[in-house]
């Protein structure tokens, strides 16, 4: 019932009962009854009033009830809100350290040095760096941080997502192009030209076949002279670093940390 309701049958009863219980004497009884009108319009009286009052408290407390009630699921959602902050606070706490740990595996360092070690390298002498491992590395971190984003539906998190495996591609790409240069020159000799070579490895990527980027389009552009100019093949692979850089690289993730805060901030 609506509270504007119940307020008018109070104040109507207030009003109507006086004049209902004078008109209720005034009727003659049909038989004879104990005591006179006096002592009726006391009983009455009292009668009534015992009935206003309980009617009176029963009113207050189911508004009272009702206000406990309110109050209850005001704290309840309340409590449910701050439960639901904290712990994306946390997750995002632990996204914080998972993305640090990201923008590290980017080794730009260890391929420079890998790229220096391919230029001047006697040809008996392998370079020193692990392209498996750095591949593997780079590979776990980046999937450990898809799984923790995994299971989020939300268009501009898979916006990220894309960004986020965009560099890695290029990373690995060019980790593996180093990787097969070193082996060309360095590895053992399996027989076949350089074009074969490439050719083969070309075959292996062809996914990557619109990157111009890629190993194979430079060394094509170089007349597969490898050996000779490994030096300007070298350097024109690590021109696409630029690119990628790892300040580029931060302010994607920087954006990510934003958009996930501005999400906890909007939860109220």
């Amino acid at each position: 019932m609506k509270p504007w309701i119940e307020y008018t049958i109070i104040v109507a009863t207030i009003i109507i009962t006086p004049i209902a219980v004078n008109g209720f004497l005034q009727i003659p009884a049909f038989t004879s009854i104990v005591g006179n009108e006096t002592d009726w319009l006391s009983f009455w009286g009292g009668y009534l009033s015992a009935i206003i009052s309980a009617l009176v408290a029963f009113f207050i407390l189911k508004k009272q009830l009702q206000q406990n009630q309110i109050e209850n699921k005001n704290n309840r959602e309340l409590q449910e809100k701050l439960f639901v902050i904290e712990q994306e606070k946390l997750w995002l706490k632990d996204l914080r350290i998972l993305l640090a740990q990201y923008i590290v595996s980017f080794d730009y360092s260890s391929i420079e040095k890998a790229a220096d070690e391919i230029i001047h390298s006697k040809r008996y002498k392998k370079p020193t760096i692990d392209f498996e491992a750095m591949l593997h590395k780079k590979r776990q971190i980046d999937a450990s941080v898809r799984f923790y984003l995994s299971g989020i539906e939300d268009e501009e998190i898979h916006k990220y997502l894309l960004a986020l495996d965009h560099f890695n591609n290029e990373y690995c790409g060019l980790i593996e192009d180093l990787s097969w240069v070193s082996y060309v020159l360095y590895g053992p000799n399996e027989g076949g030209s350089i074009i074969e070579k490439t050719n083969r490895y070309k075959n292996l990527h062809l996914s990557c076949l619109d990157d111009e980027h890629r190993i194979w389009n430079i060394v094509e552009k170089h007349e597969y002279r490898i050996q000779f100019e490994i030096k300007q093949i070298t350097e024109e692979r690590l021109i696409s670093i630029k690119d990628y850089s790892p300040r580029l690289i931060e302010g994607v993730l920087n954006g990510l940390i934003k958009y996930k805060t501005e999400q906890i901030n909007r939860i109220k």
